[in-house]
This record gives C-alpha cells, sequence and structure tokens, in this order.
C-alpha cells in the first residue's frame, strides 16, 4: 500500500508497479488499467498501442505493447486523487499474454494496488 497527501501526485517509483512474464520476450501483451478516486498518467507512452484511454490523466486505459514498453510506461506513473478525496483508491491491473507463447492459449493475471489518500 501507498499513501499519498493533498492533491500531490503520486509517483510510483522504478518497479514498484512492473510486469513480468518469462515467455513474452518480444511479443505484445495486454493491459487493462483503471484507478478509483482518482486519474493517472503514464510516465512513457512509447511503442504502446492504445486501445482505449490515452494514458494522460485517466481513469482507465487498455494497451498493447511488449513487456519493456509497458513497464518504461509503468515505471513512471503518476497519480492525482480526484479533488477533496480521502481514504482509499484502488489500481485494478490486468494483464494478458494474448497466446503469443506457451502452451495453452492466452494466460492473464490480475492485481490490485491500494493507495491511501490522506487529507
Amino acid at each position: 500500500m501507498r499513501t499519498t497527501a493533498n492533491d500531490a501526485p503520486l509517483i510510483h517509483t522504478p518497479n514498484a508497479v512492473n510486469i513480468a512474464d518469462v515467455d513474452a520476450v518480444t511479443n505484445e501483451i495486454q493491459l487493462a488499467l483503471s484507478v478509483t478516486n482518482g486519474s493517472f498518467t503514464l510516465g512513457s507512452p512509447s511503442g504502446l498501442t492504445f486501445l482505449s484511454g490515452s494514458g494522460t490523466n485517466s481513469s482507465s486505459l487498455l494497451i498493447w505493447g511488449t513487456l519493456a514498453n509497458i513497464n518504461a510506461a509503468l515505471s513512471g506513473l503518476t497519480f492525482v486523487r480526484a479533488g477533496g478525496f480521502v481514504g482509499i483508491a484502488r489500481f485494478d491491473l490486468s494483464v494478458s499474454d494474448l497466446g503469443n507463447s506457451g502452451l495453452g492459449g492466452a494466460k492473464t493475471a490480475s492485481k490490485q494496488v491500494r493507495v491511501t489518500v490522506t487529507a
């Protein structure tokens, strides 16, 4: 869990949110990302395909990209709370390897990251 105060952005340091897939290598994967009670901006959107959302002051997005490009974008992720909100905001991440490698078709994983917002 992370904590942010007032309206200051919460900056995720490198690898605070990181995706790994041993057999994705340079294949594209898909990331769905959403947040409650605020918005986020990706660090570096270079090399990403946006299927929905923009990655700038967004509350949700759906993107395709390589592990390297998605992790670069997540590395500089910032969060800004909705005006006056105090409490717990939640990031929901869902990743699919799109079935590009390995046996058994597409594999997925989901994770929630909670952010405590203080006054």
